[in-house]
């Protein structure tokens, strides 16, 4: 499996996932900083890569919601709030077999926040059994 490192998590996170041998590729290998997420989004999403980002807001904004389901995109969103990039890689790293689980397990499109605390939290799709309508959670307009 190959993971796409955003340019909002940073080359940092993808250099050290890459020092521990896992294959990754770096948005700046890509594409330029500018691109619009709605265009890459769909772009690695059809060479089949998993993307890490920090970007919560994907799921919140029309037109890049809309691409990320459209393309049958697969992503885990680090969700450690104010930190560091260690702070982030260490989230990534404890979560890992997880992760490597729920890409295996999961059917496109899936959107997973992950904690600090190494909780693997569903955001997209909506339904199911941890969805954020079976937690009683309104989706974002």
């Amino acid at each position: 499996m190959t993971y796409f490192v955003d340019r909002d998590l940073g080359p940092s996170v993808g250099l050290a996932l890459r020092a521990v041998k896992v294959s990754v590729v770096l948005h700046s290998e890509r594409f330029k900083p500018s691109e619009l997420d709605e265009r890459w989004i769909p772009a690695v999403s059809a060479d089949g890569l998993v993307i890490l980002t920090r970007d919560r807001h994907i799921r919140t904004r029309p037109a890049e919601r809309a691409a990320f389901e459209a393309a049958g995109a697969r992503c885990f969103v680090v969700t450690t709030g104010a930190s560091t990039p260690l702070d982030d890689l260490r989230a990534l790293l404890w979560a890992w077999p997880p992760i490597i689980q729920t890409v295996a397990d999961s059917a496109a499109p899936f959107m997973f926040g992950v904690s600090r605390d190494v909780r693997l939290t569903q955001y997209i799709p909506l339904t199911g059994p941890a969805g954020p309508a079976s937690r009683g959670l309104r989706p974002p307009t």
